[in-house]
C-alpha cells in the first residue's frame, strides 16, 4: 500500500465536504428568501465540520514524524466528521430533490439490458442521504390498496441515489446493488437459497441473504467498480464491523466480494493493484474495530458458495465483467488520465498497424513506376485507402468499462494527492474534471451507438 490509510481518509472527506458544499449551492439558486436561510445555515455547519475536524486531522498528519497514536486520532476525527455530514445530509430532506442526470439511465439500461426486454419502469430518485436503496415493491403495495388496479400493471423499480453523488458517475456503481435487489425479487433468488433444509443450515436472517445476493449481482455485473464504490463508502462508516438485522457487517459482505473478483479472473496489472489497494486499507480501518460474534459463523463460506452458485444459475442472462474488460478499462483510463473522452476506443496495437500500413501506402504511392496506367494506379490507391479508413472505426465503449476505467484513475490521482501533500482545490478541481469526462463519454457513448443502430 502506497499511502497510509488517514491520508486516504482526509482525501474521501474532502471529497464529500466539497461534494456538499456544491449541492447546497444548487439548492440556493432555487430557494425562496426563507428557504435560503436554511441552506446557509447547513452551510455554516458543514464550515465547522471542516474547521474543527478536517482541518484539525489535516494538521496533524502534516506533522513531519506522526505518531501511530497521532494518525489513529486523525482518522477518528475523519470519520466522525463523515458521521456529522450523514446527519447534517439527513436534513436537508426539507429541501425540493433535483432530477437525477440522463446519463445516469444510459448506465443503468446499458448495465442491465434485461430491464427493457423484460418491460421494467426504471426510476431513479434522489436520496438526501447515503441510503442507496430499491423500492421493487410499488406495484404490489398499490394493488392492495386500490382494488382497480390491473391484474398485470408494469413492473416499477425505483431506485435511490445519494444526491451529493448525482454528478460523480463511479458511485453510480452502488445503483448495480439495488438492481440486484429487483433482480432478486424477480427471479426469487434468495428464496431459492434458503429453501427448509437449506435455512437450517445457514442459520442467518433473510435479509441477510437478500443483501449478499445483490452484492453478487452487482460486483459479477460491474466487477471491480463495485469493490472500490462499496469500500470508499465502508471506509469512511463509523461502524464497519457492526451487524444489524437488515445488513451483515460492511466488512463481511467485502470478504464476499474479493472472493468473487478472485474467482471471476479478473485480478491482474492495474486493476489488481487497484483491488489490493483497497483491500488493504479495509483491513487497516477494522483493524481495531471491535468484533462480533456474527464473524465466527461456521458457514459463511458455505453461504457464499451457495448465494455464487444461485445467482450463477438464475440470473445467468446478466452481462458479466470479464478479462476483455479488464483489459479496455485499463487502456482506457490512460485515455481518461489525458483529459480525453472513452466513449470509444481503438486498442494501440491496431492503431499503430493501421498507422504503418499507412505510411506503406504513402511510400508505395510514391514508388510506383510513373509508367503505370494512372486509372488503374488511382483505383487501387482508393481501395487500399478506403480499407484504411474503415479500420481506424473505434469501437464503442461500455458504460461498465468508463466506470472501471474511472476507478483505475481516480486511484492513481488519489494515491499522487496523498504523495505530494496536494491543496484541497488541487483534488476538487480533479474530481469535477474526472467526473464531468465520465458524464460526457457515458452520454456519447449511448448517442454514437444510437447513430450506429446498437
Amino acid at each position: 500500500m502506497t499511502a497510509k490509510l488517514s491520508q486516504i481518509l482526509l482525501a474521501l472527506a474532502h471529497e464529500r465536504v466539497s461534494r456538499f458544499r456544491t449541492y447546497l449551492e444548487e439548492v440556493l439558486l432555487t430557494c425562496s428568501d426563507a428557504e435560503s436561510h436554511l441552506v446557509d445555515f447547513l452551510d455554516t455547519l458543514l464550515n465547522e465540520v471542516n474547521e474543527h475536524e478536517i482541518k484539525r486531522a489535516r494538521r496533524i498528519l502534516s506533522l513531519p514524524e506522526s505518531t501511530e497514536e497521532e494518525e489513529s486520532d486523525a482518522r477518528e476525527l475523519l470519520i466522525l466528521a463523515a458521521a456529522h455530514m450523514d446527519v447534517l445530509l439527513t436534513e436537508t430532506e426539507v429541501f425540493p430533490r433535483q432530477r437525477p442526470l440522463l446519463e445516469v439511465y444510459d448506465f443503468l439500461e446499458k448495465t442491465f439490458p434485461e430491464v427493457l426486454t423484460n418491460g421494467w419502469e426504471l426510476a431513479v430518485v434522489l436520496w438526501p442521504i447515503y441510503n442507496f436503496g430499491t423500492d421493487p415493491d410499488l406495484t404490489e403495495r398499490l394493488k392492495k390498496a386500490l382494488d382497480w388496479m390491473p391484474e398485470k400493471p408494469p413492473r416499477h423499480v425505483v431506485l435511490y441515489l445519494a444526491e451529493i453523488e448525482r454528478n460523480n458517475p463511479t458511485m453510480w456503481a452502488l445503483l448495480a446493488h439495488e438492481m440486484g435487489h429487483a433482480k432478486d425479487e424477480a427471479k426469487k433468488i434468495g428464496d431459492s437459497i434458503l429453501g427448509t433444509e437449506a435455512d437450517n443450515q445457514i442459520g442467518m436472517p433473510p435479509r441477510w441473504i437478500a443483501e449478499l445476493v445483490a452484492d453478487s449481482i452487482a460486483i459479477k455485473v460491474l466487477g471491480p467498480a463495485y469493490f472500490c464504490a462499496f469500500t470508499s463508502l465502508a471506509l469512511l462508516d463509523n461502524n464497519p464491523t457492526q451487524y444489524y438485522n437488515s445488513h451483515p457487517a460492511l466488512h463481511k459482505r467485502l470478504e464476499m466480494l474479493k472472493q468473487e473478483l478472485e474467482l471471476m479472473g479478473v485480478l491482474e496489472k492495474e486493476t489488481k493493484e487497484l483491488i489490493d489497494g483497497y483491500h488493504q486499507l479495509m483491513a487497516k480501518r477494522i483493524e481495531s474495530e471491535p468484533r462480533f460474534p456474527q464473524d465466527t459463523m461456521p458457514n459463511w463460506e458455505d453461504t457464499f458458495n451457495r448465494v455464487r452458485e444461485a445467482v450463477d444459475r438464475e440470473a445467468d442472462e446478466l452481462r458479466k465483467f470479464n478479462g476483455e474488460d479488464r483489459e479496455k478499462s485499463e487502456e482506457l483510463s490512460k485515455l481518461l488520465n489525458e483529459g480525453i473522452p472513452i466513449s470509444s476506443f481503438l486498442e494501440r496495437k491496431s492503431l499503430e498497424s493501421i498507422n504503418n500500413d499507412a505510411r506503406q501506402l504513402l511510400f508505395d504511392q510514391k514508388e510506383n513506376p510513373r509508367s503505370q496506367d494512372p486509372k488503374k494506379r488511382l483505383a487501387r490507391f482508393k481501395r487500399r485507402l478506403n480499407k484504411l479508413i474503415k479500420g481506424f472505426t473505434e469501437e464503442l465503449t461500455h458504460p461498465i468499462e468508463i466506470l472501471n476505467a474511472g476507478w483505475i484513475d481516480r486511484w492513481n490521482e488519489i494515491l499522487d494527492w496523498c504523495s505530494r501533500s496536494g491543496s484541497t482545490n488541487d483534488w476538487w478541481e480533479q474530481l469535477q474534471k474526472t467526473d464531468a469526462i465520465l458524464k460526457k463519454s457515458i452520454e456519447a457513448m449511448s448517442i454514437q451507438g444510437g447513430l450506429a443502430g446498437k
